[in-house]
C-alpha cells in the first residue's frame, strides 16, 4: 500500500496520507485528494488502512516521499522546484510537468513484473496526470 508523506521545511517527515489496498476511498478520482475532508485520522502509522491526516492540509513542503508497503521503507523521494503550502495545494494544481520524476525508482518501489508494462521513457512525467 503506498504511503504519501511530506516534509516540513526543517526536514522532519510528516505522515500526510496512507493509501491502503483494501478499499478504493483514495483512488485516482477520489475527491479526498483535492478537498479538506480528513479520513481515519486516528489510524496508526503501521496500520494498513486509508487515512488522510491534518498534515495533508497544514504542512508546507518542497520534497515529498512515497513509500510502498511500509510507511518508512521502500521509498521514493522527489524535490520540487517550489514549496507547496500543503499536499492539497499540490494535488489540486492540475497537471504539473516535471521531467525529474524518477521513473526507475518508481518502478523499483512498486515492483511490477517485467514485461507487464511498456518499457519506454515517461510520456508525460510529472504529477496529477
Amino acid at each position: 500500500e503506498p504511503t504519501t508523506t511530506t516534509t516540513t521545511p526543517i526536514g522532519e517527515w510528516k505522515l500526510a496520507m496512507k493509501v491502503g489496498s483494501k478499499t478504493d476511498k483514495l483512488g485516482y478520482s477520489s475527491p479526498l485528494w483535492t478537498n479538506t475532508e480528513l479520513l481515519n485520522q486516528a489510524s496508526p502509522m503501521q496500520e494498513e488502512a486509508d487515512a488522510k491526516y491534518a498534515e495533508y492540509l497544514s504542512v508546507p513542503f518542497k520534497e515529498i516521499r512515497m513509500c510502498v508497503g511500509s510507511p518508512t521503507s521502500n521509498c521514493v523521494t522527489h524535490q520540487f522546484s517550489k514549496t507547496y503550502d500543503n499536499a492539497k495545494a499540490l494535488f489540486s494544481s492540475g497537471y504539473i510537468r516535471d521531467a525529474t520524476v524518477k521513473r526507475d525508482e518508481l518502478l523499483k518501489a512498486f515492483g511490477p513484473t517485467p514485461g507487464s508494462y511498456q518499457d519506454c521513457p515517461m510520456q508525460r512525467p510529472g504529477f496529477n496526470i
